[in-house]
């Protein structure tokens, strides 16, 4: 059932404490593999970028079309967004 992950997923993003390595850490306990974790520091503190890769059997990583980008809460930024990039679709 997806609500519960979505809960799970919320649960974890909650904390203070939660780094874009714990982020990845849980990911992989489910099963994905291909995922970074970029930390950029500046002077009000950093912010974790992480790209995890959810292949699919149509996407990029199998030789289609990219199908969707998603970015995150940004504290270095002040804001949070969820945006397709250009040329990208939801399935």
């Amino acid at each position: 059932m997806v609500m519960k992950q979505v809960i799970e997923m919320y649960e974890l993003l909650d904390s203070a404490k939660v780094d874009g390595n714990t982020v990845a850490s849980f990911l992989r306990q489910r099963g994905l593999e291909q995922i970074e974790v970029k930390t950029i520091k500046g002077d009000k503190g950093s912010t974790d970028f992480i790209k995890a890769v959810v292949p699919g059997s149509n996407g990029k990583s199998t030789g289609g079309k990219p199908i969707v980008g998603v970015n995150g809460h940004n504290p270095l930024l002040g804001h949070s967004c969820l945006s397709c990039l250009p040329n990208y679709t939801f399935r």
